[in-house]
C-alpha cells in the first residue's frame, strides 16, 4: 500500500495539510493587475479592444517592473479594430518585457498535441512565451504542474520560469522560435516534464491586487510596479480559467494568474516540492509498522498500543517536516494504516 496512488484519498488529506502548512507572506516583488467585475462594468463586455492592452503594457513597463506576464491568449486577429494588432505589438516590442501564454491545442477541442500560441506579430514582439498548463490531480484539486510541456522536440518553460528568465536575463536569452503555427500533416507527441509540486504561499487574493480599469485611469501609487513581476490575468467571475486548490477555503475557486503567482513565488523563495522517490517513500511507511511491531513483540499489549499512537503521530509530523527540509512529498497513508 505504500505507492501513493493505492491510498491517495487519505495521503492528498495529509499532502494539503503539509501544503497549508508552509503558508507565508506574499512574496514582495509579487503584484496582480486583474480584470475584475468593476473593470467589466467600466470597460464593457469581454474580450475588450487590444488597445488597451497596448496602453495598459505602456504604463506598467513606464514604472520599470522585472516582467510582466499577460496571461491573455491572443491567437487570432482582431477583425473589429485590425490596426489594434498593431499597437499592441509595438506595445510588447518597446517593452522587452512581457510573457505571454501558450496552451495545449487539444485543451480547446482542437488538434492533440500542438501549441496554441499567439498571433506570430505577437509572438516575435514579445520578450518569452510560457506554458500555463497545471495538473489536477484525481479529485480535481490543483496540487502540482510540470515545469516544461509541450512538443517533445521543444517543450515550452513553464510561464513562470519565463518570467524570471525575462527578470534576469532582459530577454536576451529566453526568447526561442516558436512551432509555426501550421496544421502539421502528423501531430507531434505532447510531452510533460520536471513534475513539481505548487508550495502556496496562501489562499485566494493573498497577493497585492489592482484593478485593470484603476491601472488605465492612472489611479496607483507612483512606483507599484518597480522592480516587480507584474502578472496580467482575468479574476471576473465567469471569466478566465479557475482552480480548487488546497489552500481554497470553503468552494472558493483560485483564478489561474494567482496559482501563477504562487509557482512564481515558490520559485523566488528557494522553496521546490517534489513527490519523494518511491524507494524512500516505501522506507518511510515500512519503519514505523516495524518499530511498533518490535514494541509488541518485546513491550507488550498496553506498551505497543501507545506507541502506536505516538508513532502515528510522529508519521504525521515527521512528513510535513521532510517536506520543508528536504523538499520531498512522502504518502504515509500506508504507515498510518499499519
Amino acid at each position: 500500500l505504500s505507492p501513493p496512488q493505492q491510498m491517495a484519498g487519505l495521503n492528498h488529506l495529509v499532502q494539503d495539510l503539509g501544503l497549508r502548512s508552509l503558508a507565508r507572506p506574499p512574496h514582495p516583488d509579487i503584484v496582480v493587475i486583474a480584470v475584475d467585475d468593476r473593470s467589466i462594468t467600466s470597460i464593457g463586455r469581454w474580450p475588450w479592444r487590444r488597445a488597451l492592452h497596448a496602453q495598459l503594457v505602456d504604463v506598467v513597463t513606464a514604472q520599470n517592473p522585472k516582467a510582466i506576464g499577460l496571461d491573455i491568449l491572443f491567437s487570432e486577429p482582431d477583425l473589429d479594430y485590425p490596426l489594434d494588432d498593431a499597437l499592441l505589438a509595438q506595445a510588447l516590442a518597446r517593452s522587452q518585457r512581457v510573457v505571454l501564454p501558450v496552451l495545449q491545442r487539444n485543451q480547446a477541442g482542437l488538434m492533440e498535441g500542438a501549441s496554441e500560441l499567439p498571433l506570430d506579430v505577437f509572438a516575435d514582439a514579445a520578450a518569452a512565451l510560457g506554458h500555463v498548463h497545471v495538473a489536477p490531480d484525481g479529485d480535481g484539486v490543483v496540487r502540482g504542474l510540470y515545469l516544461q510541456e509541450g512538443p517533445a522536440s521543444a517543450p515550452w518553460n513553464h510561464f513562470s520560469l519565463s518570467l524570471q528568465c525575462v527578470a534576469q536575463n532582459a530577454a536576451a536569452r529566453c526568447k526561442k522560435s516558436p512551432p509555426t503555427n501550421s496544421t502539421p500533416v502528423t501531430p507531434p507527441h505532447w510531452t510533460e516534464r520536471q513534475p513539481e509540486l505548487i508550495a502556496y504561499a496562501g489562499g485566494p487574493g493573498h497577493y497585492p491586487t489592482y484593478s485593470y480599469i484603476d491601472v488605465l485611469r492612472g489611479q496607483i501609487p507612483p512606483n507599484a510596479f518597480q522592480g516587480k513581476y507584474v502578472l496580467v490575468g482575468a479574476v471576473a467571475s465567469g471569466l478566465g480559467d479557475t482552480f480548487a486548490t488546497p489552500v481554497s477555503s470553503g468552494a472558493r475557486l483560485m483564478p489561474g494568474v494567482e496559482v501563477v503567482a504562487h509557482i512564481l513565488d515558490s520559485h523566488l523563495s528557494g522553496i521546490h516540492l517534489k513527490a519523494a522517490p518511491a524507494a524512500a517513500n516505501i522506507a518511510f511507511n515500512l519503519l514505523p509498522v516495524a518499530v511498533a511491531l518490535l514494541t509488541l513483540l518485546f513491550a507488550g499489549p498496553l506498551t505497543a498500543l501507545l506507541a502506536s499512537f505516538g508513532l502515528g503521530l510522529g508519521t504525521l509530523l515527521m512528513s510535513m517536516a521532510l517536506m520543508r527540509w528536504t523538499g520531498w512529498h512522502f504518502a504515509p497513508a500506508a504507515a498510518l494504516l499499519g
